[in-house]
């Protein structure tokens, strides 16, 4: 499966052919296109015929009688062809393509509102052959609200006290589509079971029902004697169903996980979890990972299997699959899983597995590992802007349309 643009493809080049033009033009002493625009208007002031002007308005009044696609519909559709034909959008070329090399197999497609399409010699006119879908179904995307009534973290750019009235809006722009639902990354909080009242209640305002992801600064605690937070407690006042547990939807099955389970954020010191935690964070740092920080965790033993049968059962059934969790697992980052090589290498030989959906890293970014996207949602917390997203899945691919500094992206899904 691959985005926009092969891996390896040329990067496509509209200017030979006009050179070329150039060349059988002096050879033959054909008048230079300056030239012809020149006699053309000319001729045309004679005739009385209408300037590229007027003709264009007219085109515009029979093209809105008849039907006729606008220009920037057309653009549309020659992107779609392009996709079809696999050749890249020669503003988006280099991009991909440093994209292609960075990952190492493929790119996504970056949805960009200023990128212009050329037609491609020989393409079919898909005005008359494809007509535009809706979306199998659509879901909200935030992470990491991180509320506190707290100042703002000026050393790292973190508004927690914003955090309310971004929600407001995100809540408010989920409701205007029709959301099978929304789900939150991970990190309600930034400290304190009792920050999540007044977000709780945001959410509870939201048409489309709303899915918790368990995050490290959830289980943050100034008042337990531990410095953590209950995971019960926690599960009980997100009002999820577990720590761990499976949205259906059609044709897609989502797999929430806590990416906590195993670490030393979640469990008290002393506990079994947190010398599990502990031996794995000593491995990973003996290994000169930058990901080796006390911040991040991983799944444990039981919910692996879980995750296996729940893999396993949507390929027999036919589905899709994709992740939601708090940590990001791809590219390489300080903020990833522990264990993020092993379980993404393990991840990927299940042929459901579609995309993985993540928080954590307040700056967002995407990888893709083989078969899967890894797609990771900008912070609400950070900055003064907004960031969420609207996902429509189609039958061959989700576009992610975001908000405030979140990007747009597709993914093709095979």
């Amino acid at each position: 499966m691959v985005g926009h643009a092969p891996v390896g493809r040329p990067r496509t080049s509209w200017s030979a052919p006009h050179q070329l033009q150039r060349v059988r033009r002096r050879a033959s002493g054909a008048p230079s296109s300056k030239r012809c625009a020149v006699e053309q208007a000319v001729r045309r002031q004679a005739s009385g015929a209408a300037s590229s002007k007027r003709c264009a308005v007219e085109q515009a009044v029979r093209r809105r009688a008849s039907g006729a696609p606008s220009s920037k519909r057309c653009a549309v559709e020659q992107a779609v062809r392009r996709r079809a034909s696999g050749a890249p959008s020669s503003k988006r070329c280099e991009a991909a393509g440093a994209r292609a090399g960075a990952f190492g197999l493929g790119v996504h497609r970056q949805l960009s509102p200023t990128a212009s399409c050329q037609p491609l010699p020989g393409s079919v006119d898909l005005r008359e052959t494809r007509t535009v879908t809706d979306p199998i179904f659509s879901f909200g995307l935030l992470a990491d609200v991180q509320y506190a009534d707290d100042d703002t973290h000026e050393g790292l750019d973190r508004h927690f006290r914003a955090s309310i009235s971004k929600l407001q809006k995100a809540v408010a722009e989920f409701n205007r589509h029709d959301l099978a639902f929304v789900v939150h990354l991970g990190d309600l909080v930034d400290h304190d079971l009792e920050n999540a009242t007044p977000v709780l209640e945001i959410m509870a305002g939201s048409v489309a029902p709303v899915h918790q992801v368990l995050g490290n600064h959830d289980f943050a605690s100034s008042w337990s004697p531990t410095g953590r937070s209950d995971s019960a407690a926690l599960i009980k006042a997100y009002g999820m169903q577990a720590a761990y547990y499976a949205i259906a939807q059609p044709g897609w099955r989502f797999l929430v996980l806590d990416t906590n389970e195993v670490g030393v954020i979640a469990h008290p010191p002393g506990s079994t979890e947190a010398s599990e935690g502990e031996e794995l964070l000593a491995r990973v740092k003996s290994q000169g990972r930058r990901n080796a920080n006390p911040w991040n965790g991983t799944i444990g033993r039981a919910q692996r299997s879980w995750l296996a049968d729940q893999l396993e059962q949507a390929a027999a059934d036919g589905l899709r699959a994709a992740i939601f969790a708090h940590h990001p697992v791809f590219p390489d980052h300080h903020d990833n899983l522990l264990d993020d090589h092993e379980l993404l290498d393990w991840l990927a030989g299940f042929d459901a597995l579609k995309v993985w959906f993540g928080g954590h890293q307040h700056a967002g970014g995407y990888g893709l590992y083989r078969d899967v996207h890894v797609l990771t949602l900008n912070a609400v917390v950070q900055s003064t802007t907004n960031a969420f997203a609207v996902a429509n899945v189609h039958q061959d691919r989700i576009v992610i349309t975001g908000h405030g500094r979140q990007p747009s992206y597709e993914l093709v899904i095979n």
